[in-house]
């Protein structure tokens, strides 16, 4: 061998030349060009809605700065029709100016933009804004001045809902941010067919009178098309929306999820904010349809995600990796069914802060991160037999307070035969008063107040629906009352103690998706509708009809209040996001003891007026 090798030609080595480097990126070049460029384009994109954004955020320019702002507006309208999201608010403000067009509101410019259509009176909006806004005249010409929700943009005092004074077809004048009768303007309350003596009382009301306008929609050519599932608010930032998308088409499910050649249709996540409403911060896709979602308190970067195919997974939106921190499987408790709800549950920050779940397949159940992804079953929802006769079965909260361990459903006279003993789970809310109480609402109409203590019983059950529950939540004002949306067309009120409902709503013949309560008003709660009906109702004025509701060509299926503003947002099948701002339902300034004396003199009285008409 050696000899053999003695024989070979003396080889050349071939010199290993480096690669030619590839020529450096102009923008990271130049250091903190790119964060420049990404600011620069969020300044533009908020000025594109600057309108919008003042009466999100609730603020109102001083004068001094109003006719600045209005010149900016006709500028663009002028330069190509305001793009980006003026569009139509700033076309109306110019028409208004130069002597309106018919159906038009012919306010004077110098009350725009941010006045949002209110007529100018004698006093002025500091005076009128109540003892907790003191008239500030030092504020040089730039500053803005905030101003409290209910009078910010209200109805001209001379004008009447009930006669309908103002508008070229007799009714009332709409002077809407959103411009004319375009599709982001919501129905007047004269349009609602209310009874007369309740238009009466809203025309009594005047200024006061509750309406909404359309600000923007969260959509882009991703998420276009694709059902908005469910939402949620980051905890420490109040800006960060994620949203849930999924489509409402599922597969038979006999295909497994990632197959080849499967056509079952993948979910994704998206994070919008206020700096851009035409693209997402972030997104990912995940195996399967989303259908639940929750931000983490103590630890905001992480997220919550359940899916149609019983995955419970948690992501670390701060790493922005599009694969799950945690996941569950077959071997760590993943559920069988869709997953409709997770919820992050506020134990105080020296504690851990555990996950719950609910899911069709009828268990309720509580996971830990603290070491990997484990889990216990809370609650299996057992299914509830049907009394021949009778009230639903249900032990009183009395039995239930005088001993826990005791306490458990009232066995029925006759009872049907099941094919299974386990019903479906839906959704679930936790009570403030008692960190171990939830109420969980089924598929079959029936709402269980449970105990994290017991495992193996209902506390008290409530029977009134007649179809599925789809969204259960407690006041955040009375810490005993919950609120239930059902596909039975119905919202009901419950209080703890009482098997039957305090108050039922219906205003069409359609499911009721979802039903939300308004953090800064104890006796107003928003529903949205399969038929697209944005509803919000304050039954301090009426069980009968929404206060205002908002009409949309697609089906609703989420909703939720911002809870810093006196904004509401919900989606549905076309993949937006819709932003409303709601004017005159707010009552923030009040304390806890006056929203409470307020919610139980309404109830008081509705519960009266209820028994006296049966």
């Amino acid at each position: 061998m050696s000899g053999l090798s003695s024989n070979l030609p003396n080889g050349v080595p071939v010199e290993q030349t480096a690669p030619a480097p590839e020529p450096a990126d102009p923008l990271q070049v130049l250091a903190g060009l790119p964060e420049a460029l990404i600011l620069m384009d969020n300044a533009i994109n908020q000025n594109n809605y600057l309108q919008q954004l003042l009466l999100y955020r609730d603020i109102q320019p001083l004068p001094g700065i109003r006719s600045s702002v209005a010149n900016a507006m006709r500028g663009a309208v002028s330069a190509g029709g305001g793009g980006g999201g003026l569009g139509d608010d700033a076309d109306s403000d110019v028409l208004s100016h130069a002597g309106g067009a018919p159906g038009r509101d012919t306010r004077p410019l110098s009350a725009a933009p941010s006045d949002g259509g209110r007529s100018h009176h004698s006093e002025s909006a500091a005076t009128r804004s109540g003892p907790h806004i003191q008239p500030r005249m030092s504020n040089p010409p730039g500053q803005l001045s905030r101003q409290p929700s209910e009078r910010s943009i209200p109805y001209s005092r001379g004008m009447s809902i009930r006669d309908g004074h103002g508008g070229p077809d007799g009714r009332p004048a709409r002077h809407s941010h959103g411009g004319g009768g375009g599709g982001g303007y919501a129905a007047s309350v004269a349009e609602s067919n209310w009874p007369e003596e309740l238009l009466q009382e809203l025309a009594d009301l005047g200024d006061d009178a509750p309406r909404m306008e359309h600000l923007w929609d969260w959509v882009c050519p991703m998420t276009a098309g694709k059902n908005v599932a469910c939402m949620g608010w980051n905890k420490i930032n109040p800006d960060l929306l994620a949203v849930g998308y999924g489509s409402y088409s599922f597969p038979s499910g006999n295909m497994q999820s990632g197959a080849e050649g499967s056509s079952e249709p993948k979910g994704l996540v998206a994070f919008w904010s206020l700096k851009n409403l035409q693209h997402p911060l972030w997104s990912f896709e995940v195996k399967a349809a989303v259908t639940a979602l929750d931000f983490s308190t103590y630890s905001p970067n992480l997220l919550a995600i359940g899916l149609y195919d019983g995955t419970v997974a948690i992501y670390d939106v701060k790493s922005r990796q599009g694969t799950p921190s945690m996941e569950s499987d077959v071997h760590s408790g993943k559920h069988s069914d869709p997953v409709w709800k997770v919820k992050w549950l506020d134990h105080g920050p020296e504690r851990d802060e555990p996950l719950v779940s609910i899911s069709t397949d009828g268990r309720v159940t509580q996971w830990s991160i603290a070491k990997g992804l484990e889990f216990s079953d809370l609650m299996k929802l057992k299914r509830m037999a049907r009394r021949g006769a009778g009230g639903p079965p249900s032990t009183s909260a009395a039995a239930a307070k005088e001993n826990g361990a005791k306490a458990a459903a009232a066995v029925p006279e006759q009872q049907d035969a099941f094919i299974s003993r386990l019903t479906s789970g839906m959704a679930f809310d936790f009570s403030s008063r008692d960190e171990r109480i939830y109420v969980a609402a089924t598929e079959d109409g029936w709402l269980h107040k449970c105990s994290t203590s017991y495992s193996d019983q209902y506390l008290e059950s409530y029977r009134g629906h007649m179809g599925p529950v789809y969204q259960v939540q407690f006041s955040p004002f009375k810490r005993d009352m919950f609120i239930s949306a059902s596909g039975d067309w119905t919202i009901r009120m419950w209080q703890e103690g009482r098997d039957t409902p305090l108050l039922t709503f219906q205003a069409s013949t359609t499911e009721v998706n979802d039903v939300q309560w308004c953090p800064t008003n104890s006796t107003v709660f928003g529903s949205v509708t399969a038929n697209g009906r944005l509803e919000i109702w304050d039954f301090s004025l009426s069980t009968v009809k929404p206060v205002m509701h908002q009409k949309t060509t697609m089906k609703l299926s989420c909703l939720l209040f911002v809870p810093s503003y006196p904004v509401v947002v919900c989606g549905g099948e076309d993949g937006a996001v819709k932003a409303y701002r709601i004017f005159n339902v707010s009552h923030e300034y009040d304390t806890l003891q006056e929203q409470l004396e307020r919610l139980d003199e309404c109830i008081r009285a509705n519960v009266m007026k209820s028994q006296a008409a049966a």
